[in-house]
């Protein structure tokens, strides 16, 4: 990484300080991030500026991602809603773009039930006022690849969407999915398709189908 810093002097007392930092995408660094609870790890590369101020500290810029779990934990982002305000204020204006092998866990990375790797090149926007505690969370995540486990079951998904549209008052992103597995019956094989459509990840209740066609309780019952 190039980091360039400097030092505003107002009548001679130290009045902001500010560091860039630029990360070439073919030589990423390993970064940790945990931003209104949503954790980050793995390899970062582009632009960062840190920046300390009287009152607050800002931190902006866009990062590309790569080989990396990011988990989002609605727990620790309702509780950061009931937290009182930060001593030192900070203020966030960053931008992710998913890279290769860019993989989302919910609800955490010890059980999680959705394990999906995302598309390349799709940007998530977080935006977070320290003062006021207002925050939100914009974009669209296609998802390529992994697998849903619910019943106890493993489900391979064949295509899905993590979508945000979050703020302080509500966190709740969707998800759309359709994941599959194979089982039998007496008739022969069965393939189990678990489907939801912009479900609220608060409330997941999928619904299945089958090929070929069974009843929910045949559905049920072979799960």
């Amino acid at each position: 990484a190039v980091a360039e810093g400097s030092f505003l002097f107002d009548r001679w007392v130290p009045d902001t300080f500010g560091i860039k930092i630029a990360i070439d995408p073919l030589k990423p660094i390993s970064a940790l991030l945990d931003i209104i609870g949503i954790r980050y790890g793995g390899l970062a590369s582009g632009r960062l500026s840190l920046d300390m101020h009287k009152d607050y500290f800002s931190l902006s810029g866009d990062l590309g991602l790569s080989n990396s779990i990011i988990t989002i934990d609605a727990q620790a982002i309702a509780a950061r809603r009931e937290a009182r305000p930060d001593q030192m204020p900070v203020v966030i204006d960053l931008g992710l773009r998913t890279g290769r092998k860019v993989e989302f866990l919910w609800p955490s990375a010890q059980l999680p039930i959705l394990r999906a790797y995302a598309d390349s090149n799709k940007r998530l926007k977080i935006i977070y006022d320290g003062f006021t505690g207002k925050y939100s969370i914009i974009g669209d995540i296609p998802l390529r690849g992994g697998e849903v486990f619910y019943f106890q079951r493993s489900f391979y998904l064949r295509k899905g969407n993590l979508e945000f549209r979050e703020n302080e008052l509500s966190f709740d992103p969707t998800l759309s999915v359709r994941a599959e597995i194979r089982d039998r019956n007496d008739q022969g094989p069965v393939v189990i398709s678990l489907v939801a459509d912009r479900a609220p990840l608060s409330r997941f209740a999928p619904r299945f189908e089958s090929r070929p066609a069974l009843s929910q309780v045949e559905i049920l019952a072979l799960l």
